[in-house]
């Protein structure tokens, strides 16, 4: 409402410190949130926000910070609901998935999160497969439903890929193991940090570039634009 009224400052121009007012009213979790990732050592898209907001109020676009908050601040309600769905939907699959694998050279049974990379597991007739790999022996018939929908089983030979998750129906084959999830908290920081040096105009400066204020304009929208990339 606050920032609604703002706009109004082209009727009366004081009601521009209204977008200002909706700025401290609405700023407050998204600076709550970049003070514990500083804490942590990380730049989120949190900091982000806050590094476009002071810049834009710096500028005095008070109506412009407004709206980077207010719309902001619908991305992450909207974001928080599909993630309260997405949550649900992935607790049902994970449900499903197996808990245990056989490691093919010792027949140990270890706990699916210890496999390694490149690692050979044996999946045997009616096992569910622990993890995505590539079949290194053996024939079998695999039901493939719970990813795909297909209602027959999807033959796998010498070579083929299958997914954890699925059903080995008949057969023996020896699955060596393709894709993990990988942590990539490293190039999802290097990613916020590079928006931040872009989105700092370092590059115009260094071009000895005359029109700071063009430039430095141009970098905010840098950075409101990669809000959703840094998510």
């Amino acid at each position: 409402m606050l920032l609604a009224l703002s706009f109004l400052k082209y009727v009366y121009h004081p009601l521009q410190w209204l977008a200002v007012t909706a700025v401290v009213v609405g700023v407050r979790p998204i600076l709550t949130r970049g003070v514990v990732a500083l804490r942590n050592f990380t730049l989120d898209v949190n900091i982000l926000m806050i590094i476009a907001v002071i810049c834009t109020i710096i500028m005095r676009d008070y109506t412009e910070a407004g709206t980077i908050v207010f719309l902001f601040t619908i991305a992450e309600w909207l974001e928080s609901r599909a993630s309260h769905k997405a949550t649900a939907v992935m607790s049902s699959l994970l449900s499903m998935a197996p808990q245990k694998a056989t490691i093919a050279e010792t027949g140990e049974v270890v706990n699916v999160e210890d496999v390694k990379l490149n690692t050979v597991v044996a999946v045997k007739s009616g096992d569910m497969i622990p993890v995505d790999g590539l079949v290194m022996d053996g024939t079998c018939e695999v039901d493939e439903k719970t990813l795909t929908g297909e209602s027959y089983p999807d033959p796998k030979q010498k070579d083929s890929i299958v997914w954890a998750g699925t059903v080995n129906v008949n057969g023996y084959i020896s699955v060596k193991t393709t894709a993990l999830a990988e942590d990539s908290a490293v190039v999802e920081l290097l990613w916020h940090a590079a928006v931040a040096l872009i989105s700092l105009g370092v590059v115009p400066i260094l071009l000895k570039a005359h029109n700071l204020r063009h430039w430095f304009y141009l970098a905010l929208v840098v950075l409101v634009s990669a809000w959703a990339c840094a998510n």
